[in-house]
Order: C-alpha cells, then sequence, then structure tokens
C-alpha cells in the first residue's frame, strides 16, 4: 500500500498540482504588501498571542482559512513551522488575538 501511495504521489498529475500550488504561493508571496499587517503583529505578538491559541482551532478550519494542505496547518498548529508574515492577520482573527488581547 504505502509503495502505491509513493508512486501515485509522483504521478504527472500530482506533480503538475503541486507546481500550481507553489506558483500561487510565490504569486501571493510577491504581491502582499507587509504595510497591511498591523503594526501590533509582530513576530513577537504572533508567538506570544496567537501561536499557543492555535490549539483550540481545528487543523481543517486552519487549512481552508489560509488555502495550506492539511499537514502544513498541522505543523501551524503544532508550532512546528512559523508561517509566513501575510497570514497572520488571519489566524489572529480566528483565535480572537488583538493588541489588548
Amino acid at each position: 500500500m504505502a509503495r502505491l501511495g509513493r508512486i501515485a504521489s509522483h504521478s504527472k498529475k500530482a506533480e503538475v498540482n503541486r507546481a500550481k500550488t507553489h506558483l500561487r504561493h510565490a504569486a501571493d508571496i510577491k504581491t502582499w504588501d507587509p504595510t497591511t499587517l498591523p503594526n501590533w503583529l509582530t513576530e513577537q505578538a504572533y508567538r506570544e498571542k496567537v501561536q499557543p491559541r492555535l490549539a483550540g482551532v481545528t487543523v481543517p478550519t486552519i487549512s481552508r482559512a489560509l488555502g495550506i494542505s492539511g499537514p502544513y496547518a498541522t505543523d501551524i498548529r503544532a508550532g512546528a513551522r512559523r508561517p509566513h508574515p501575510r497570514h497572520w492577520r488571519v489566524l489572529a482573527q480566528l483565535v480572537g488575538a488583538s493588541p489588548d488581547r
């Protein structure tokens, strides 16, 4: 079974889908304007106010809100990976974080 999964994950269709996703994310990063991020939402604020509260948000909710894969959402929720700052505002909204909370 594992062998079949590996074969399927390297199919032409899977590679095309990965390439499309990669291009979409690269374009999003290129067009993102850092000045749209609230002044209070710094890396420190993300680590202290947002990331710890993500444990109360389901992985599918994070995945849908950010347009990312389930495994990547799992890593973000667990704190194993820090998402790009363009995602911080959405995550802060999901957990109800604000400058005073």
